[in-house]
């Protein structure tokens, strides 16, 4: 599997001073009825390609993440429920917040493409040794890092987290508040506010803190001018470089 051989190729090349390991995280269906397979789900010719470490979310998030897929589809329009069962599986990777023996992880879906050929190790080791101690000595903490695609302000098919048990159950209380109010277009989740109202006030900032200028002035992201939590389609959003799968991988620095 292309993917697997490219999150090792990254592994290897990362400081060997670093304690390091390739996970795999299997989601079932959000819709258990369904027999649709999870975007993230492992295949069978992963199983040998793959030999990193399998995870599986709890079975306290499967149930809650079903139960809110249960109640948007619901009260959504039918043209918007094929889109939610095929999406619901993205909630499962909150399970990797609850991961607190490591100090980060990176995530990748198998599409993306972790360590391209025309890449040399020497300075990809050279700018991991250098910035991603430096993200960890962040304060406050960056808990969540990515970018932005067409359709969401979180590209959930790359991004890098520090585990939190803390924001770990935080979610899942919003998770189980969703029987009652689930995500809301408008509002978000927990019907915490529109995004205009809730980051117009704050500036885009690099992963070492420091903040984003446009034109010598602090950059407000696009997604703060918005009214609901949507994305238009726009054309030339890319999404970041960087590494991992179905799946995961982390480090001890």
């Amino acid at each position: 599997m292309a993917w697997c051989s490219a999150a090792s190729r990254l592994l290897d090349t990362l400081p060997q001073t670093w304690s390091k390991e390739l996970l795999l995280l299997e989601t079932p269906p959000a819709v258990p009825q369904t027999t649709q397979r999870s975007v993230c789900e492992l295949n069978t010719h992963a199983d040998a390609d793959c030999p990193g470490r399998r995870l599986r979310p709890s079975a306290a998030l499967v149930a809650l993440v079903r139960a809110h897929v249960a109640t948007l589809t619901a009260r959504l329009p039918q043209r918007d429920l094929d889109f939610v069962r095929r999406m619901g599986p993205q909630l499962f990777k909150w399970e990797l917040f609850a991961l607190t023996s490591y100090d980060a992880i990176l995530y990748a879906d198998v599409d993306v493409d972790l360590f391209p050929e025309r890449l040399s190790p020497a300075p990809v080791r050279a700018e991991w040794a250098a910035k991603l101690p430096r993200l960890l000595r962040t304060r406050p903490s960056a808990r969540l890092v990515g970018r932005a695609d067409f359709s969401s302000p979180l590209n959930g098919g790359l991004f890098f987290l520090r585990p939190d048990a803390s924001l770990h159950a935080d979610g899942l209380r919003v998770l189980a508040a969703g029987s009652t109010s689930p995500f809301d277009e408008v509002l978000g989740w927990n019907r915490s506010g529109a995004p205009a109202a809730l980051l117009a006030a704050r500036t885009l900032r690099h992963h070492d803190g420091s903040p984003l200028l446009h034109r010598q002035k602090p950059a407000v992201g696009r997604v703060a001018q918005l009214r609901i939590w949507r994305l238009p389609q726009t054309k030339g959003i890319t999404g970041a470089t960087g590494p991992l799968q179905p799946v995961a991988t982390s480090a001890h620095t």
